[in-house]
C-alpha cells in the first residue's frame, strides 16, 4: 500500500521533514530566483509551514544572501524578502 504525501501531518521542526537545513535553503534561494516574495508566499511555494522557514530566512539575512524589501504587514512573514547581489 503506498502512502500518498498529502495524508501525511504536516512538520513541525526542521527535524521533521527529513531534509537538511542546508538543502532547504538552496532550495529557498532559488524559490527567490524569480523575485520577491513575502515569507508566506515562500512557504506555500516551499510547502513549509513559515515558522521552519523563519531561522533559515535570518541565517541567509545574516550572510547577506537575501535581503527585506518591503512589509506587507507586521510579522516577518509578510515580509517581502529578494535575493541580494551576492
Amino acid at each position: 500500500m503506498s502512502t500518498n504525501f498529502l495524508d501525511l501531518p504536516e512538520p513541525r521542526s526542521l527535524q521533521e521533514t527529513g531534509i537538511g537545513g542546508d538543502q532547504i535553503e538552496q532550495v529557498l534561494v532559488k524559490t527567490l530566483y524569480s523575485g520577491e516574495a513575502t515569507g508566506l508566499e515562500i512557504a506555500d511555494k516551499m510547502c513549509l509551514p513559515f515558522p521552519i522557514l523563519e531561522p533559515l530566512i535570518e541565517r541567509l539575512r545574516n550572510e547577506r544572501l537575501i535581503e527585506v524589501k518591503g512589509s506587507g504587514g507586521s510579522g516577518a512573514s509578510s515580509y517581502r524578502y529578494a535575493l541580494t547581489d551576492s
